[in-house]
């Protein structure tokens, strides 16, 4: 299991990296908002920062907008972002390292498993497709310098929890 991130090795430092590199991540995100809402159109009268535009659609008869928005981040912070890194760094991108050979086996690994975890966000729109896939290599360059799965998981949950229920990407 430790071969596969399954492990407390350095965890702390395993945090504070993941948190340091995260951050200012984070930040471009806020600039990529900025750029996209200087230059397109349907996003011409939105806010910078619009918490709730994950859940602007959202009808229900017995839930209030805040409790969906507080739900449904709940549930991407405990549940979809670790699972994602637990199949994606854990499962695909440790068993491409080990099967892979050759100098560039890990950097051949981190694009492999993105793909697929881009991929997998196809259904969404090709937009987030395509969004997810640099983040992702983020959260897999960060697996492979610090060899347990706390750190991509931490850096997955701060960025998508930014990215949807801060900064308001709606198409995600």
């Amino acid at each position: 299991m430790k071969q596969f991130g399954f492990n407390l090795k350095n965890w702390r430092e395993a945090v504070v990296f993941s948190v340091t590199y995260t951050v200012p991540t984070m930040m471009l995100i806020v600039l990529l908002k900025i750029i996209v809402l200087l230059y397109t159109d349907n996003f011409a009268m939105n806010a910078i920062l619009t918490p709730y535009a994950s859940i602007q659609h959202t009808t229900s008869g017995t839930l209030s907008k805040l409790h969906v928005w507080l739900l449904t981040a709940t549930l991407y912070l405990l549940l979809i972002a670790p699972l994602q890194e637990i199949i994606t760094r854990g499962g695909i991108q440790t068993s491409l390292q080990n099967f892979l050979v050759g100098k560039y086996a890990t950097l051949r690994a981190i694009v492999v498993s993105n793909l697929i975890f881009a991929a997998i966000h196809a259904y969404i729109s090709l937009i987030a497709a395509v969004l997810v896939f640099i983040p992702g290599m983020f959260c897999g360059w960060i697996y492979a310098k610090q060899k347990t799965l706390i750190a991509p998981i931490i850096s997955h949950m701060l960025i998508g929890f930014w990215a949807i229920w801060i900064v308001g990407f709606e198409f995600l």
